[in-house]
């Protein structure tokens, strides 16, 4: 098969190029469809052993071959292989000569594209993305390259509209249903984001921002349990993230379960020494308790953590109205 290969002809060298494409576009072939399917196939529930075998042995073959191209110069090895032409009178050129016009191959691309780089020649990632998803219009890719770059411009009917493309073409694409979901809530399409946002969740259950995405969504969407539910999976994803206990607190406070509430502002409060919102929750629950002193150095505290907190200069000019009246501490 070597000396078959590897003997001079037009023909043997359009049959080892072809080989070398068709071996190439296996992995062009699996990414295309889905960019993650060869680390599916080899760790995946079904792992595919076969496959694992052949590229294991693929990958010893290469090194075999790669060092026999190289030693096939030799004259020995050319004898062997029956490769040994006429013996010639012409005096071979100097090596420099030989390895300088080897080298050029590798050195004058690599060089252009470096000058490319610097002068800034290339296509901006604009013409990239759009002329991708043009070319290519049946790549989830491509459409969501695309739809990054209109979401990063701010045009979110383009952006959705590529993100929908993209996830057309390969429904569980977890990160494509993500971005959707990005695009729909800055429009200001709650229930619709939502649902990209579970979907992504389902589809990649160890990310952790479709979950703290959803959480939060759900929280605006006043599903104040389900909200509590998405906070809590996150949280053993990041247990110390003081924004996901404070959402967590918060949703807990909607849902009027004061013992939680405490719970987790303290833990925001462990987390962020100065929450403006983790004070303010603490206090308002020394408020219902009776406990207006203490509600009242808790919302001064959060004022002094943040004077634009709304809530807090509310509850601090309640709570000072309640106390000179000696009333009732009901919040």
């Amino acid at each position: 098969m070597e000396k078959f290969l590897f003997s001079p002809g037009l023909g043997r060298l359009a049959f080892y190029s072809l080989l070398i494409l068709a071996y190439g576009y296996i992995g062009v072939a699996t990414s295309y469809a889905d960019i993650n399917l060869p680390e599916k196939n080899l760790l995946g529930s079904e792992t595919s052993q076969w496959l694992l075998r052949i590229s294991l042995a693929s990958a010893i073959l290469h090194f075999y071959y790669d060092g026999f191209i190289w030693r096939i110069r030799e004259g020995g090895i050319r004898r062997g292989l029956g490769l040994e032409g006429k013996a010639t009178a012409e005096t071979p050129p100097p090596k420099f000569v030989l390895h300088g016009w080897k080298w050029a191959f590798f050195l004058i691309p690599v060089g252009y594209m470096g000058i490319a780089q610097y002068r800034g020649w290339g296509s901006d990632f604009k013409s990239q993305a759009l002329n991708l998803s043009e070319a290519i219009p049946g790549s989830w890719l491509a459409h969501f390259l695309a739809g990054t770059y209109y979401q990063g411009q701010g045009i979110l009917d383009q952006a959705a509209l590529h993100f929908r493309q993209s996830i057309a073409c390969d429904p569980d694409f977890a990160i494509g249903h993500l971005f959707l979901g990005d695009a729909l809530y800055r429009q200001g399409n709650l229930p619709e984001a939502a649902e990209h946002y579970l979907r992504s969740v389902q589809l990649d259950s160890a990310s952790l921002e479709p979950r703290k995405n959803l959480a939060f969504l759900y929280l605006k969407m006043e599903r104040f349990p389900e909200a509590a539910g998405q906070f809590r999976a996150a949280l053993t994803m990041d247990s110390e993230n003081p924004d996901l206990t404070f959402g967590l607190a918060t949703a807990f406070l909607r849902m009027n379960s004061l013992p939680e509430v405490e719970t987790y502002a303290s833990k925001t409060l462990r987390l962020s020494p100065n929450h403006s919102g983790a004070l303010n929750y603490l206090g308002m629950i020394r408020d219902v308790r009776g406990d207006l002193a203490g509600a009242v150095d808790y919302y001064r505290k959060a004022l002094a953590a943040d004077s634009s907190n709304a809530s807090a200069r509310q509850n601090l000019l309640d709570a000072s109205a309640k106390t000179k009246k000696k009333g009732p501490a009901i919040k």
